[in-house]
């Protein structure tokens, strides 16, 4: 047996880190949750915590939840049983999961290659069998280890009819084994039975396709096709003789039709081709004298001399004024414009340095005036007069004025010339330009003229090849007629006899009609043979299918044999439980201190006379009165189906169909009065063996428990609390 040991939370649910060490906890344990976002019990987050359980064992949880919800999510979970140790990993992560388990400590024990392999390897190793699916090996475990309100309420509530009671009975026994067989047998008797109809529906069909077959004498049918075969054959060969005569007499005619034809297209081929030919050189044509044309008016547009020599010369005259003006442009610019140009920087500088020579004398007058050695204004207005007397300083300030101002008029005048010769290069600059205006119209002047040259001597050729090739065209159309004129005269020279043509063509339309006629002919033999072989086909094949019938007939009953002997092996099963199932339910409603017995019985009489597996409950009281349980508190009924559930448990568990040693009650004791719930936990606790938690949401209950937790859930966030009181 196998119990809980440790289990860490990581994002699993509304638990977001979180560890319970089983093994420091004393049972039975109490589970108790706290809300403070809703201000109840519920929605706390109890039942995860089993969850949590479940999803590190199985991948599933006991609620409807998608998927999607357990992103991101972790569980470690812990298991022991006497030395040995389980730990087992399982988490996903972006909607992969990853599952790990270690025996002992042994990291290569549960190493699959996906996460479907180490989850069977799994399996195994719990014992549970290889052919119940996951999905049935995770309901046995809930039906023994989980006990709910709603398994609570199937046992002992009046919501639930005995037939679904049996059922549960049903998962607690492990028999759906069994139910496998049944199905599985009940689908082969299914489907071996609709094979039999289907091969004696199409035994029917056949019949009736062999029936309209049998209406015709096939081998008389046969027999008369091949005579009438025979017949055409030979009127055929007849035909084909008498045709080969004729074919010899005409053949040599249609040999010279045929050559007659070839000579016709022959010459339609010359007409053709020398009319595409002289199309081509017209073309040709008709573009050269376009070019000339065209060449024409532009002379006459620039009006240029036509005479190719006038042209020859005027370009000469134009190049030698070109050279003249170009060399008249460099003396000028060698012999006037240079020299101005310096003259006029020459007179620039000197007019500076008069300038400076100025303001130089004017700055020695001033400083004269303002000797610093003059003490009073008589004797500075002395040494004024004395220099004005001397004169000399005044005078040559006026020479430089007068000096600056002839070489300021020789600037000028220099500046007139420079406009003049700078007017006299633009003139020889546009006449510069007119005359290569003129080279250009005169050069391509010369390009057209050569257009028009080259032009000419084109269309003189076209004309002369048009000429040769009118006279080869006219000398091969002479040899073609000439060779047609010879063949018609031996057509007309052949001696056929008058209307031998039309007789050949209706015998070999006769020939064609009756080699149409052995054709279908053949074809009629052919279905007919077909028929024939269809129906020997048809009879095998219903002697098969009869045959085939018979031995589904006999696998069918050997499969009804199976299904019967299933359910006879199954309601074996549960009769032998029951007497099991009463004692040890009625030794724990006498550990519980009720006052009863209890009677479970699972068949039930019909008004026909046949019996029925269903679960009825009986009690006799102490008084020895029959009472249905209707009657009784919901506090003593959900005891009475904790005792049954138990009882099933402990049975489960002597045959080895449970490998786990903890169960859990989720809310079973709502109802249930004080004194149930003590006589309830005094058996749990003598039960030492199981690790045997409770859920509840009521805390009334918590002192007689040693051990609790409690899960407190706030801001959607469930924190566990573990609880030992000392």
């Amino acid at each position: 047996m196998w119990y809980l040991k440790t289990i860490k939370f990581h994002n699993f649910l509304s638990i977001e880190d979180a560890e319970i060490n089983f093994e420091k906890l004393s049972y039975p344990l109490l589970i108790l949750g706290i809300n403070h976002d809703l201000g109840r019990s519920n929605g706390a987050g109890k039942t995860s915590i089993f969850n949590g359980i479940c999803f590190g064992l199985f991948g599933r949880v006991v609620s409807t939840l998608p998927v999607s919800i357990f992103d991101n999510s972790e569980i470690v979970l812990s298991l022991f049983s006497g030395t040995d140790t389980l730990e087992i990993t399982r988490k996903r992560t972006n909607g992969k999961e990853g599952l790990k388990f270690v025996i002992n400590g042994d990291k290569n024990t549960g190493n699959g290659n996906t996460p479907t392999q180490t989850q069977q390897l799994l399996y195994a190793h719990f014992g549970f069998r290889k052919e119940l699916s996951e999905k049935q090996i995770f309901q046995e475990f809930l039906t023994s280890a989980y006990f709910s309100k709603a398994t609570v309420d199937i046992l002992a509530s009046n919501d639930y009819t005995p037939a679904e009671r049996m059922e549960l009975i049903y998962r607690m026994l492990d028999l759906s084994y069994w139910d496998c067989g049944i199905e599985n047998a009940t689908k082969e008797a299914t489907l071996v039975n609709n094979q039999i109809k289907k091969n004696q529906e199409f035994i029917e069909y056949s019949r009736t396709e062999y029936n309209e077959l049998s209406k015709i004498d096939l081998d008389k049918e046969l027999s008369s096709k091949k005579d009438w075969g025979i017949k055409l054959t030979k009127e055929i060969e007849n035909s084909e003789e008498l045709c080969q005569n004729y074919r010899g007499e005409i053949e040599e005619v249609n040999k010279l039709k045929n050559e007659l034809e070839v000579v016709n297209l022959k010459i339609n081929n010359l007409r053709s081709n020398y009319q595409n030919n002289i199309t081509t050189q017209l073309h040709v044509r008709e573009q050269n004298e376009i070019a000339i044309k065209e060449a024409e008016n532009w002379l006459k547009e620039v009006s240029v001399i036509e005479s190719k020599d006038a042209v020859g010369i005027e370009l000469l005259n134009i190049q030698n004024r070109l050279r003249d003006i170009d060399e008249l442009n460099r003396k000028i610019n060698d012999r006037k414009i240079v020299p101005l140009l310096n003259t006029r920087n020459n007179l620039s500088n000197q007019i500076s340095a008069l300038e400076l020579t100025l303001k130089r004398k004017i700055s020695e007058l001033n400083d004269g005036l303002q000797c610093p050695s003059c003490k009073t204004e008589l004797m500075l207005k002395n040494a004024k007069l004395e220099l004005m007397d001397k004169g000399y300083v005044k005078e040559e300030i006026q020479t430089i004025k007068k000096n600056i101002s002839t070489k300021e008029a020789n600037r000028e005048e220099l500046a007139e010339q420079f406009k003049k010769i700078k007017k006299e290069l633009g003139l020889l600059e546009e006449e510069k330009g007119e005359l290569l205006n003129r080279i250009e119209i005169s050069q391509g002047a010369e390009v057209q003229k050569n257009t028009i040259v080259i032009a000419m001597q084109k269309i003189k050729e076209i004309e002369r090849e048009l000429k040769i090739r009118e006279e080869e065209h006219n000398k091969q159309l002479r040899a073609l007629g000439n060779e047609k004129d010879s063949i018609l005269a031996e057509i007309v020279g052949a001696k056929i006899p008058k209307g031998i043509i039309e007789i050949a063509k209706q015998e070999e339309e006769k020939l064609k009609t009756l080699q149409n006629g052995l054709l279908s002919l053949e074809k009629e033999l052919s279905v007919l043979k077909e028929k024939q072989e269809r129906r020997i086909k048809i009879e095998t094949v219903i002697k098969d299918m009869r045959s085939e019938i018979k031995n589904k007939n006999a696998q069918y009953k050997k499969t009804i044999f199976w299904v019967d002997g299933f359910k006879t092996i199954k309601n074996s099963i549960v009769d032998n439980f029951i007497p099991i199932l009463n004692t040890s339910t009625n030794e724990k409603i006498e550990k519980m201190g009720m006052n009863f017995i209890c009677d479970i019985d699972t068949l039930r009489a019909t008004q026909d006379g046949k019996l029925i597996q269903e679960f009825n409950i009986k009690i006799t009281d102490s008084g020895l009165k029959t009472r249905p349980v209707v009657s009784f508190s919901d506090g003593e009924r959900r005891t009475l189906a904790i005792c049954i559930g138990l009882a099933m448990r402990d049975y489960k568990i002597i045959t080895k169909l449970m490998p786990f040693g903890f169960v859990l009650f989720d809310e079973v004791f709502d109802g249930v009065d004080e004194k149930g719930q003590q006589d309830i936990l005094e058996y749990l606790i003598k039960q030492s063996n199981d690790q045997n938690i409770i859920i509840s949401h009521s805390d009334t209950i918590k002192d007689n428990f040693n051990s609790n937790i409690t899960a407190v859930k706030k801001d959607n966030i469930t924190t566990i609390f573990n609880g030992i009181r000392s």
